[in-house]
């Protein structure tokens, strides 16, 4: 019986040691990752843009009807409702900023490769 006592405070001691080890080990600061290494392939540029046009297409067909169901929402005193669908628009919102920062970065990349840049709506 003493046996198993000493063995499992060895054990026990043992792994306190080794995970305070570990802790320690962790705090070093991570190097930051490389910012802009991402490069454009032009030949993917017809591809892309057809991705970004539909996804503002959504964004912009559905934002306007998110709109309508917030203020309904807002009348009729749903506070959960609301909170969700402001959540949701918030998202929305991202992606789109995000798609557009992609289509600037292409525009840029591959000078001719769009168009036109389809401006778009955000509320």
């Amino acid at each position: 019986m003493i046996r198993k006592v000493i063995a499992t405070t060895t054990l026990t001691g043992g792994l306190a040691l080794g995970l305070g080890g570990v802790a320690s080990a962790t705090t070093t600061p991570n190097a930051p990752a490389a910012i802009g290494t991402h490069t454009f392939n032009c030949a993917n540029a017809p591809k892309i843009e057809a991705r970004i046009t539909k996804i503002e297409a959504k964004a912009n067909t559905w934002l306007p009807k998110a709109q309508a169901r917030l203020t309904k929402a807002q009348q009729n005193h749903h506070p959960k409702v609301v909170t969700r669908i402001q959540n949701r628009i918030t998202r929305v919102n991202k992606i789109l900023t995000r798609v557009q920062g992609i289509e600037a970065k292409l525009t840029v990349a591959c000078p001719g490769a769009i168009a036109n840049p389809t401006p778009s709506v955000t509320s």
